[in-house]
């Protein structure tokens, strides 16, 4: 289990403290360090759906070591090369993540479609990287850590557990200023 420096204490998820440790931290905003490494890590603290939770700095996944549950492969390595960083930003404050969109959220044609053929985008009109829609799901199944085993998963990985974790993803992520879920 992954233990955590927080006021010069040692703390793990199961210590009896550790919800009120980290609801003081998250208030004082202080950064809690991951010790999965000789030199620690630093964290933040999340206020998310009444619980507090410690999660790794946005880009420093691959820092943590291969065993920590915050590790993640650097982008160039995990083959996940669509979904780029640049049309994700996340707050470390609020535990959101804001994505953005190259596709619609609803039906029907929007607004701001031109009459006649497609055309070729202009310089201009291209703006910031946005997120396609395998890049949004791979996003999702990525961050619902379906990915990941957990002792919890044996013999209860089914369709629903599936489902409800991809759904607790998408409700920590903001697309057009509303929570994806």
């Amino acid at each position: 289990m992954t233990s955590y420096l927080i006021y010069g204490r040692r703390l793990c998820e199961n210590d009896a403290e550790w919800q009120n440790v980290l609801a003081e931290a998250h208030a004082r905003r202080t950064r809690p360090r991951c010790l999965c490494t000789a030199a620690g890590l630093e964290m933040y603290v999340a206020h998310i759906d009444r619980t507090f939770v410690v999660k790794r700095m946005p880009r420093t996944g691959w820092l943590h070591a291969a065993s920590c549950p915050s590790f993640e492969p650097a982008p160039e390595l995990s083959g996940v090369t669509s979904a780029d960083d640049a049309p994700i930003s996340e707050d470390p404050d609020t535990g959101l993540t804001s994505v953005k969109l190259d596709f619609a959220m609803s039906e029907g044609a929007s607004r701001d479609v031109t009459q006649g053929l497609p055309r070729e985008p202009d310089a201009a009109q291209t703006g910031s990287p946005k997120m396609s829609l395998r890049s949004l799901l791979l996003y999702l199944w990525e961050r619902s850590e379906v990915t990941r085993w957990h002792p919890g998963f044996l013999n209860r990985r089914s369709w629903g557990t599936v489902r409800g974790l991809i759904l607790g993803a998408a409700r920590s992520t903001i697309v057009s200023g509303r929570r994806l879920s």
